[in-house]
């Protein structure tokens, strides 16, 4: 880490001088900068042990302080409060969804059969026996390594990699197959356990449910109302993670089954003086609502307007929505003129529609820009 810990460790031609010095003091008429005298050789030993214990006390020294520690010792600190790296996930899909394969009836494919993904040979295994029947069966499968690049949609193409008679050897994923993560980034993760030096937990505060939020690795930007629904209840929303190597603005607003997930995990260790936690809810719904995204469209005149223009304000309208939209949350009109002016090449504008700020339709809704192709439009 670059941070500065506050230790100054000399460099070994300061040490050098340094024990120069003190050789020629403890030693009148000797001279220890006279190349290949005793006292010279005496002086560079004793700087060389002195700089290697000066380097294994700043590593020492480094590893107290949370926010510039080794990796290795990281780790310590997250034991001693309570913050489990998130670790990697493998990418699978339970029955009935799966792999569809196609061949004889009353063939088995048996659990544990290798499949690759054809546009790229990662493996996976089938997860349960199946019986073709109807011309068709459907096993669960799940990949062989843990890591994002293994999720897949549906219509992916798999292949067995050695052939049953009977079975067609190609088969498609019936469902997007999207639960696989990589390890917590080291750096999200030493975030999390200074969130929890700096707000230490405190039996249902604030801090807390958003520390307990984010042990989901998916979770964003969190935000929590006490008392929301009445008293000894709680409201909760959040955002979701970006897709890193394509962000988009419409990737942030929650599934259902992730709204389930961070629900269970607050109920799992809320205080027993809590009545209810809500996520993405109204007080008729279930405790997991279900968050809305709440699409925004614009006619936007551009001068000059040409492709290259166009496609750079696209990509600022959306990059603002990515970071700045929030369940019931604004996005103001001078933020909107701000992120088109910064698009490269852009002279001036003219926003057409929407007339004013931009402003979620409820608590459970996330404005966001679905489609920039399609919702955000040109008019000369």
């Amino acid at each position: 880490m670059a941070l500065d810990t506050g230790f100054e460790r000399p460099t070994f031609n300061e040490r050098i001088d340094e024990v120069s010095d003190d050789l020629n003091a403890q030693l009148p008429g000797e001279d220890s900068r006279v190349r290949f005298t005793v006292p010279w050789a005496l002086a560079r030993l004793w700087a060389g042990a002195l700089y290697i214990l000066g380097g294994g006390l700043s590593w020492v020294n480094r590893q107290y302080l949370p926010d510039v520690c080794d990796e290795s010792t990281l780790e310590r600190h997250a034991n001693i409060r309570g913050v489990p790296r998130i670790q990697a996930q493998f990418a699978s899909l339970a029955a009935p969804e799966g792999v569809a394969f196609t061949g004889t009836n009353g063939t088995l494919i048996p659990s544990g059969s290798e499949v690759f993904r054809i546009e790229d040979g990662l493996l996976y295994n089938t997860t349960a026996d199946g019986t073709i029947a109807g011309g068709t069966v459907t096993v669960p499968l799940q990949a062989q390594a843990s890591g994002d690049v293994y999720n897949a949609v549906a219509g992916t193409l798999f292949s067995l990699t050695t052939p049953i008679s009977g079975v067609d050897s190609e088969a498609t994923l019936t469902a997007d197959m999207l639960n696989g993560s990589d390890l917590e980034p080291v750096d999200d993760w030493r975030a999390r356990i200074l969130d929890q030096w700096r707000n230490p937990l405190q039996g249902g505060a604030i801090a807390d449910y958003v520390a307990w939020s984010k042990l989901e690795e998916f979770v964003d930007r969190v935000q929590v109302f006490p008392t929301e629904f009445g008293p000894g209840t709680v409201g909760v929303r959040f955002t979701v993670k970006p897709d890193p190597d394509a962000p988009a603005s419409a990737d942030i607003v929650p599934t259902t089954t992730q709204v389930a997930d961070v629900w269970n995990r607050l109920v799992s260790r809320a205080p027993a003086t809590v009545a209810a936690i809500h996520v993405f809810s109204s007080p008729t719904d279930s405790p997991a609502g279900v968050p809305l995204a709440q699409g925004v469209s614009f006619d936007i005149s551009v001068s000059p307007d040409n492709a290259a223009v166009r496609a750079e304000v696209r990509a600022k309208l959306d990059e603002l929505f990515l970071r700045l939209s929030e369940p019931g949350g604004t996005i103001f009109a001078s933020q909107i003129s701000a992120a088109i002016s910064s698009a490269s090449g852009e002279d001036s504008h003219t926003v057409n529609s929407p007339a004013g700020d931009v402003v979620a339709a409820s608590a459970d809704h996330i404005p966001v820009i679905i489609d920039p192709l399609a919702d955000i439009v040109f008019t000369p």
